[in-house]
C-alpha cells in the first residue's frame, strides 16, 4: 500500500539533492523533507508522522521511536496501554515505517547500524511495510556508506526476507541496496 508511493518520494528528494535544489543541513531537515513529500503522495485519510513510538511485543518488549510512519488514521484506536501503564494508541493495519540517516561525516555511518537491527524487528510485524534511506553529503562518504550498508544488508537479509527496502543517495546518484 505504501511502498510505490515512498519509493516515489525518495526518488523526488534524492533527484532534488543530486541537482542541488535542496541540501540538508541536519538529519532532521532530512526527516521533514522526506515525510512531507511521501505525506504529498496520499489522501487526507493516511497521516504521516515522525518519531512514533512503537511497541516491539515479539522480541524485546521495548518502545522504540520510528523516524517516519504513516498509516490510515481511520484505524487508529486511542486506548489504554497496560503493558506502558499510559494512555496510548492502537494499530494493527498497513504501516509504513522508515529508519533514515544522514551522513554529513564518515564517524555518522556507523550509526545505522542500530537502525538495521531497530528494523528486523519492525518486519515482525505482518503489516509493516519497511524502509532503510539515507543521504550522503559528500562523494566518499556515500562510497564508504554504500559499502558499510551493503555489509549490514548481507548481515540482516535472512531476518528481513525480502520485506526490507535499503535506498542511498548522495550528490551523484541514488542506488538501492539488495
Amino acid at each position: 500500500m505504501y511502498t510505490e508511493q515512498t519509493i516515489e518520494a525518495t526518488k523526488e528528494i534524492a533527484k532534488k539533492f543530486i541537482e542541488n535544489e535542496i541540501s540538508f543541513l541536519t538529519e532532521s531537515d532530512f526527516k521533514v523533507t522526506l515525510s512531507n513529500q511521501i505525506k504529498s503522495k496520499f489522501n487526507s485519510r493516511i497521516t504521516v508522522n515522525t518519531e512514533s513510538p512503537w511497541y516491539d511485543t515479539y522480541v524485546t518488549n521495548r518502545a522504540y521511536f520510528i523516524d517516519i510512519t504513516a498509516f490510515n488514521q481511520d484505524k487508529l484506536q486511542i486506548t489504554y496501554d497496560p503493558k506502558l501503564n499510559r494512555k496510548g494508541y492502537k494499530y494493527d493495519a498497513e504501516a509504513l515505517a522508515v529508519e533514515l540517516k544522514y551522513f554529513r561525516y564518515n564517524n555518522d555511518i556507523n550509526e545505522i547500524e542500530k537502525d538495521f537491527f531497530k528494523t528486523t524487528l519492525l518486519v515482525k510485524e505482518p503489516a509493516n511495510e519497511c524502509f532503510i534511506i539515507a543521504a550522503a553529503r559528500t562523494i566518499e562518504i556515500f562510497d564508504d556508506a554504500k559499502e558499510f550498508m551493503a555489509n549490514q544488508m548481507e548481515k540482516y537479509r535472512k531476518d528481513y526476507d525480502e520485506r526490507v527496502k535499503v535506498f542511498l543517495f548522495g550528490p551523484m546518484e541514488l542506488i538501492e541496496i539488495k
